[in-house]
């Protein structure tokens, strides 16, 4: 017997496999019940080793997922990091305009909105999970609240605050995400309609684009 462990936190489980005497693949899927498996990451844990666990992880691969790998002792400390402290600052921003989330969308940003897409995304899901998500970050987060506060007296300098953009900046500044948003807003009167049918011809023009580059890659593969 094989057992597959999908738990996003593990240092409240592996010992428990551990003692089970059962061989186990403990991985941990970062995707959610709505999003594609395509180039999803896949976080492998521990492998016992067994030839099951190889065609697990090809199925994944054939269905173009990305199989990464993080030792057992690390994997809780950095989903602290990339888990726990995002869902922190989404939670903490939709506690505190609780009242207003709804109506702050007649004037929202594309920051804006994407963010309230991301609260209402993780509000959807079983509260538990997110619960021990936060537990496990709770060390974390004191440190983090503390930053906040210091952060908060920095960026009142201007010259502090140009220094933190030039520092911080990215690579990474691709704005289709921010166009994206756009198709999943409800709308209904005809000029909105419209507006709404442009934006799809946009994103799929740029989809397809991206489809063709991608498409380049594979013949040269």
């Amino acid at each position: 017997v094989l057992l597959v462990d999908i738990s996003s936190i593990k240092s409240n489980v592996l010992h428990l496999l551990d003692e089970s005497g059962f061989d186990y693949l403990s991985i941990h899927p970062m995707f959610g019940p709505s999003s594609d498996i395509g180039l999803a990451n896949i976080i492998v844990v521990v492998e016992s080793g067994r030839k099951e666990e190889k065609i697990i992880l090809d199925e994944f691969r054939k269905a173009g997922a990305i199989i990464t790998y993080l030792p057992r002792d690390l994997h809780d400390a950095k989903m602290a990091e990339i888990q726990g402290l995002p869902h922190f600052i989404l939670l903490a921003l939709a506690d505190f305009l609780a009242e207003k989330l709804n109506e702050n969308l007649k004037y929202a940003t594309p920051i804006f909105h994407i963010l309230y897409k991301l609260i209402a995304r993780m509000l959807n899901q079983d509260w538990r999970m997110y619960y021990l998500i936060q537990k496990n970050a709770e060390s974390l987060r004191e440190k983090f609240v503390q930053h906040i506060i210091e952060f908060h007296e920095r960026i009142k300098d201007e010259k502090e605050f140009r220094n933190l953009f030039n520092r911080l900046k990215l690579k990474d500044s691709d704005p289709f995400i921010l166009e994206a948003y756009k198709a999943t807003i409800d709308v209904d009167s005809l000029h909105l309609l419209r507006g709404y049918i442009r934006v799809l011809d946009y994103l799929i023009l740029k989809l397809i684009e991206k489809r063709v580059d991608a498409g380049r890659k594979i013949a040269i593969h």
